[in-house]
């Protein structure tokens, strides 16, 4: 079986037409000698960026690139927003997808009634998590996506951003931050 190592980030392609690394998205050529031709010259969306753009659409919304994750603020049926963050679930940004929602600040307090909470979620748990240097509380999604599942993710953001938001406003007496 022939393939490609893509110079960006030697994975190891096997020979397809799509033309781009399946690891890091950025376009290879045949050169001849198996490897990749020269360097990249543009980069083809991840997994992570297609998911964001997918709930962004349905959202009426844009996606945000934040470098390491995609943001996407989503409307919910209350009237309020809360933004869904997407990432790699396990690090490399053309496979399977994750994402969280923050609820507030990681405050003592409501510590033991989220870890309660999280007995009876099913697609999703609490959890505590630094952001731009803060302890913040996060609703993260328990399962991961694939970028063509869109229809599953879609449904799943809606549902845990909601419970994100509910229990946001529950810790920033009625605020709507994030």
């Amino acid at each position: 079986m022939s393939t490609l190592i893509c110079s960006a980030c030697q994975y190891e392609n096997v020979v397809v037409t799509c033309g781009f690394c399946l690891q890091c998205g950025i376009d290879i050529e045949v050169d001849g000698t198996g490897g990749c031709g020269s360097p990249p010259t543009s980069k083809h969306p991840t997994a992570v960026q297609r998911v964001a753009e997918a709930v962004a659409q349905h959202s009426g919304s844009q996606p945000v690139d934040e470098g390491d994750s995609w943001a996407v603020r989503v409307s919910l049926s209350n009237g309020r927003q809360q933004v869904a963050h997407f990432e790699s679930a396990n690090g490399s940004p053309n496979d399977e997808v994750s994402f969280f929602s923050i609820c507030g600040p990681a405050i003592e307090r409501n510590a033991l009634p989220l870890m309660i909470w999280n007995e009876r979620l099913e697609d999703g748990y609490f959890a505590a998590r630094t952001i731009h240097g803060k302890r913040m509380y996060v609703l993260k999604s328990r399962n991961t996506y694939s970028k063509y599942d869109t229809l599953s993710i879609v449904s799943a953001v809606q549902s845990l951003v909601q419970l994100a938001d509910t229990v946001e406003a529950k810790i920033s007496a009625g605020a709507d931050v994030f």
